[in-house]
């Protein structure tokens, strides 16, 4: 009778610890989830407050337009000081968000544009790049598992979905919009040469480019060279963070 009251105290007490398992982890989901939820209505609050739809032909000192988007940056750097850039994808509707950048590339991976804690982060600019008209420019963002930041990349793995859109995105600047063109998509690494800054438009910028449109996944049949200005979006490979997804892009007009 004691080995059989002894063996039912033991069971009692897994099921407790089992309960109390179950619990802290749904705790740690719906904790998740509803941070999920507020980043996403930030940044919805945030495109409502400085971006419209641009009438035909309106276009104002501190409002930049193309492809139908304005932004009103004057507001917009008076509430977030960091923020220099816009971006808005053609085929990604989601991907509609302030850029930053900081002073090390850190600062914005868990914070959102007015610097408080979020695990979505913010999209920001590599700290080593001067602006966003350097030669070539990183933008960096997460692989959200609610699809939200740059998750929505990844469709651009897939040769078919690049050939039914425009291939292209706009940045916004206070300068103006300037338009890109995407030439090359690749997994790669946190050690690939697309990690490189500071360049000049010179043969081994060209060289670089050659090796980037060669590693493509496929070919987008768009042509690159060391006259081109080019920018890449990063991020993760997987919402794991195995590896790495780099979307690059060239200048095609605009400002």
């Amino acid at each position: 009778m004691k080995d059989k009251r002894a063996a039912n105290r033991l069971l009692t007490l897994c099921q407790i610890v089992v309960g109390l398992a179950v619990a802290a982890g749904l705790g740690w989901i719906g904790t998740r989830l509803y941070g999920y939820a507020q980043a996403r209505a930030g940044y919805r609050q945030i495109a409502g407050s400085y971006t419209a739809a641009q009438p035909s032909g309106a276009e104002s000192q501190d409002t930049q337009a193309a492809g139908g988007l304005a932004v009103d940056f004057a507001a917009l750097q008076a509430a977030y000081p960091d923020a220099v850039a816009w971006l808005q994808m053609d085929d990604l509707p989601d991907i509609n968000y302030p850029v930053m950048q900081a002073d090390d590339n850190n600062y914005y991976l868990r914070r959102a544009p007015d610097g408080t804690h979020s695990d979505p982060g913010s999209l920001f600019v590599d700290c080593a790049n001067f602006g966003v008209t350097d030669p070539y420019v990183l933008i960096y963002g997460h692989h959200m598992q609610d699809g939200s930041m740059f998750a929505g990349l990844l469709n651009y793995q897939d040769e078919a979905f690049y050939r039914e859109g425009s291939g292209c995105f706009t940045l916004y600047t206070p300068e103006g919009a300037r338009r890109y063109q995407i030439f090359a998509v690749q997994f790669a690494d946190d050690t690939s040469p697309l990690y490189t800054l500071g360049f000049v438009q010179d043969e081994a910028f060209d060289a670089f480019l050659q090796q980037a449109k060669a590693g493509s996944l496929y070919d987008t049949g768009v042509s690159v060279g060391a006259g081109d200005q080019v920018l890449s979006l990063s991020t993760c490979a997987t919402v794991g963070g195995e590896g790495k997804l780099i979307v690059s892009a060239k200048y095609i007009g605009g400002e």
